[in-house]
């Protein structure tokens, strides 16, 4: 922020401006070529990525932009953007898949909005537009879908989703913060920005990017008037006016632009060539998984992710320990109604060659296949399927925690290297119990 400027002044002149700094025309100039102002085709950007992320998503004219802190406060503005757009409306509601990002649970609790979930297609992992369409009611104020969704990497059918929720004027809100930079630099992968009828706003964040992003998010809606609902204000003190664009508070327009920008480092081009790497490995992951006994793609990849789940006796936690073991980053997904346990991997330009990961993922299913699932203690199962989850606090539940491997010491929690029985103990637990105990490792960390 500069200097001799107060954050009330910034707002205001960000509020009069109808394109951000970076761009002085409209992100699609004649053709539908994106136009903005810098150099960031071939070497590295100075571009606000606000003018970025507008010329990557077919802004139109008109459209609002901010830079927020991060994806979950990004959620927390559009439900409350979404909830003020119809203060007539009792007890709203957000419409979502059921793969939407845990962000968006977070928003809907934080803005006392209700969070309606819509099962998605049980064998594509896509949310389901006419299931969708089905459950907007008179109270639905918002509905959100994914490019990509977090769990499994695969694009929601944005225009078909629209379409239903337009049909009733219902805003459609498009989470890309996972990957969303890279996916929106990938010609041909899915149809999700303004060009689409109906969606409202978009968020592209800085989650599983290919390359360096400084960690920018960028939250974008369709017109001004859209944008007015996340603002708050207070004339009526003794102090000077004051305008907060979100709760953060100083989060929204703080972030240096040019420092946030995601293709700083590389450059468009540069960018664009890591996006198009990781996508490729992926895709080429997905297809060797098939050849590896005991392992299956749960989905086939739309964006830089991608998941995979076991088959016969082979167990993925065993083999997500057995791939960290050879310092390979994964993260664990817990089944999820009909959904089995899977194991994520996220691509980018830092990640291992797909031949070895493959190499890795074949010796790891191996191990698993020979081991067999992982079991967790059957007396702290059985004790925590009866257990009352608010009792769970203080020393019982660091009891639990000893019992279960992980030992509270001086310095915090220490986890046991090898994770997949307590894994197996989350799996079979109560989801209050779940909540409960992963709250209290993180609290201890």
């Amino acid at each position: 922020m500069a200097a001799g400027r107060d954050r009330t002044d910034v707002v205001v002149t960000l509020e009069r401006s109808r394109y951000p700094p970076g761009m002085s025309e409209p992100p699609t100039a004649a053709g539908g070529a994106p136009r903005h102002t810098g150099s960031a085709a071939d070497g590295p950007s100075s571009v606000d990525p606000r003018a970025l992320a507008a010329a990557l998503l077919r802004a139109p004219v008109g459209y609002a932009a901010s830079l927020v802190s991060d994806a979950a406060e990004a959620a927390l503005l559009v439900a409350l953007a979404a909830r003020r757009a119809r203060p007539g409306v009792e007890r709203p509601q957000i419409l979502a898949p059921t793969t939407v990002h845990a962000d968006v649970h977070r928003a809907a609790w934080l803005a006392g909005l209700e969070l309606a979930l819509v099962d998605v297609n049980p064998t594509t992992l896509r949310a389901d537009p006419v299931a969708m369409g089905r459950a907007v009611t008179e109270r639905t104020v918002l509905v959100v879908a994914s490019a990509p969704t977090y769990p499994h990497g695969v694009l929601d059918p944005i225009r078909d989703i629209a379409e239903a929720a337009e049909d009733f004027d219902i805003p459609v809100h498009v989470d890309a913060t996972c990957g969303g930079w890279g996916l929106a630099q990938l010609p041909g992968v899915g149809d999700w920005g303004f060009g689409v009828p109906g969606v409202s706003s978009v968020t592209l964040g800085a989650r599983d990017e290919p390359a360096p992003t400084g960690r920018a998010t960028a939250l974008l809606y369709r017109s001004l008037p859209m944008r007015h609902g996340q603002f708050w204000a207070q004339v009526d003190w003794p102090g000077p006016s004051v305008v907060h664009p979100s709760p953060a508070a100083d989060g929204a327009f703080a972030a240096t632009p040019s420092g946030s920008d995601p293709t700083l480092v590389l450059g468009t081009a540069g960018y664009t060539a890591a996006a198009r790497r990781a996508h490729a490995a992926a895709a080429e992951v997905a297809a060797g998984v098939g050849g590896i006994p005991g392992l299956r793609v749960l989905a086939e990849p739309d964006a830089m992710v991608t998941v995979v789940a076991a088959t016969g006796p082979a167990d993925v936690y065993t083999v997500a320990d057995e791939m960290r073991a050879r310092g390979h980053a994964v993260s664990v997904q817990l089944p999820f109604r009909d959904l089995p346990a899977s194991m994520r991997v996220a691509w980018t330009a830092a990640s291992a060659d797909p031949a070895v990961v493959l190499g890795d993922l074949s010796a790891a299913a191996a191990l698993a296949l020979a081991s067999g699932p992982a079991r967790p203690d059957p007396t702290l199962d059985a004790m925590l399927r009866g257990v009352d989850s608010s009792t769970l606090v203080g020393d019982t539940v660091e009891a639990v925690l000893a019992a279960a491997g992980l030992e509270v010491g001086e310095c915090g929690l220490r986890l046991p290297a090898r994770m997949a029985p307590v894994y197996a103990l989350l799996a079979s637990a109560p989801v209050a119990v779940r909540e409960a105990l992963v709250v209290a490792v993180v609290e201890r960390l």
